[in-house]
């Protein structure tokens, strides 16, 4: 029996899919390289490489229709390499900081979570919002963006059409914070472990956190992480919960825990366990926030204004007043931090 070819034919299957993201991931890096150069100018100092990029890839995004080629390359970019860039970040971190995160941080990170997550489930019942897409918006703004959708979708069933609307509410709304929270944050005289926190605790994906505190110092960095990939962990009891609340729950169903939170965790393991020179700290952070500018290029250019109008507008209301719930409540909450 010849075993060569399934495995010439697999090998053959992954070149083919290697060269069809090359297109889009050429476009990203260039609008990635494009945003590095821009921060370099004087005006543009305040904004952060990948501010610029996520800016750069929406106007793009919006303006010229990209050939279906780039497609798989942009997507890569936005879903993988964002991944890869926040697992990088458990380098720096080590287990003394996840300590002096505290038990009334996380406690505080989850009440945020469960507190929004209903808030945003009653208000589209108030609202006819089908419940189904309420249910998406919810987990989307209150966890981790779409990455919490798709989770929750497996025990939700939604419409396609659904996910999607859900998922642009929450890459547009979510953008916005990461554009808007900087401001804000200096005009309310935050700290960064303020800051850090509030960003984590309430904008919507894990890049856009992470590109929210881009431009602050590494303390500020690590807590806004630390808090959203609390957020993330919710993921997987919640679908178990929803699956349950449905009937639809198997034993053999697999927890949805991303692996980049494992890489996340691993990596920070690693980083305390074997002394890590600083200077190749500081090579894999500039790696770790290139491949972030990468990732939110492609962001950016699969955010699509287009998507607000085709369901009309209580959904998008929905999902504004559950992104001013989750802020106003997390500046509520970072007053009890000093």
């Amino acid at each position: 029996m010849n075993t060569a070819l399934p495995t010439t034919t697999k090998l053959f299957a992954i070149r083919k899919q290697s060269l069809a993201i090359i297109p889009g991931l050429l476009i990203c890096l260039v609008i990635a390289a494009t945003a590095f150069t821009l921060n370099g100018v004087h005006e543009l100092k305040q904004f952060s490489p990948s501010i610029i990029a996520v800016i750069n890839g929406i106007i793009i995004g919006n303006l010229i229709k990209l050939p279906p080629q780039t497609h798989a390359g942009t997507a890569f970019s936005s879903k993988v390499l964002v991944r890869v860039a926040v697992a990088l970040l458990g380098i720096q971190i080590s287990v003394n900081e996840l300590l002096n995160f505290g038990a009334f941080h996380i406690a505080m990170t989850i009440f945020a979570l469960v507190s929004s997550f209903i808030f945003i489930k009653t208000i589209g019942k108030l609202f006819g919002v089908d419940n189904k897409l309420a249910e998406l918006i919810a987990a989307g703004t209150s966890i981790c963006g779409a990455a919490a959708i798709l989770g929750v979708n497996t025990a939700t069933n939604a419409e396609d059409e659904d996910v999607a609307y859900a998922i642009g509410m929450v890459t547009i709304f979510g953008t916005l914070s990461m554009l808007l929270y900087p401001f804000i944050g200096k005009l309310l005289n935050l700290g960064g472990a303020q800051f850090g926190i509030w960003s984590g605790i309430s904008i919507h994906e894990v890049a856009q956190v992470v590109g929210a505190v881009s431009g602050k110092d590494a303390a500020t960095i690590h807590i806004a992480t630390i808090t959203k990939l609390t957020r993330v962990l919710m993921l997987a009891p919640l679908v178990t919960l929803i699956q349950f609340r449905r009937g639809s729950y198997k034993n053999n169903a697999k927890m949805p825990i991303p692996l980049f939170v494992v890489a996340f965790i691993i990596f920070i393991i690693i980083a305390n366990i074997f002394t890590i020179p600083a200077n190749i700290k500081f090579e894999i952070g500039k790696l770790s926030s290139f491949f972030l500018t990468v990732a939110l290029a492609g962001m950016g250019l699969h955010t699509k204004f287009s998507a607000i109008g085709k369901m009309g507008i209580k959904p998008l209301l929905l999902a504004l007043a559950g992104s001013l719930f989750i802020s106003i409540l997390g500046l509520a909450l970072i007053e009890f931090i000093a």
